[in-house]
């Protein structure tokens, strides 16, 4: 009696990610046949190796959608997911720097860049990577327009013959909270703003504002 070795398969299923982990299946079949005097048997070993990947997912992947991974404009490319509140960066100069005020800290920045405007209870138990903590804090940017960002259906923007006008600003948290509350149109925390806009965004149905000129 002998042994040949005929043929061999490997098949790789990967299954959906399930709360964020991602659970891998392998699966290796050998065909093998071997002789004797009487016929040739052919025997199938199949062997299966279940492992897991580790986490690669934060709890903002859910909230803002974008994929987890590392900050691309960072040269360490590290990509170690942490707890959210372990965020203590101070903010003072890029918050000036966009002009906006209301985030008192890094995690309340993130957050009111998600559309969370106050503490959620599960925040002990939010992780954040640092994509994401890139995008929603300081490495954000605004972008390349200038523009006032804040609705027409509030501004009156683009209503007139005038031209668009540029933001002088950044929206804050509570002009972004409102911005969404009244139109359903999330702007992010130093989204470009003018200033006057910010009348509208206080102005209650059936009150009017009086301006005096000396």
């Amino acid at each position: 009696m002998f042994w040949n070795f005929e043929e061999w398969s490997v098949t790789f299923v990967l299954s959906k990610p399930v709360n964020c982990q991602f659970i891998s299946i392998i699966e290796i079949r050998f065909n093998w046949h071997f002789k004797t005097r009487q016929d040739v048997n052919t025997v199938n070993i199949a062997f299966r190796v279940v492992f897991c990947i580790m986490d690669v997912c934060c709890s903002f992947k859910s909230i803002v959608g974008g994929m987890c991974g590392f900050d691309k404009r960072s040269r360490k490319r590290e990509t170690v997911i942490v707890p959210l509140l372990t965020c203590s960066k101070r903010i003072d100069s890029h918050s000036t720097s966009f002009g906006f005020s209301g985030p008192k800290d890094e995690v309340d920045l993130i957050l009111s860049r998600a559309a969370i405007f106050s503490p959620p209870v599960n925040i002990h138990s939010m992780t954040i990577c640092p994509s994401h903590c890139a995008k929603l804090g300081l490495r954000w940017t605004r972008g390349s327009s200038t523009r006032c960002r804040v609705p027409s259906d509030i501004s009156n923007h683009g209503k007139s013959d005038r031209s668009w006008p540029k933001c002088d600003r950044g929206i804050g948290k509570r002009d972004s909270q409102i911005i969404l509350k009244r139109t359903g149109v999330f702007l992010q925390v130093g989204s470009g703003e003018l200033t006057f806009c910010t009348l509208f965004l206080f102005k209650s149905p059936g009150f009017s504002f009086i301006f005096f000129f000396y």
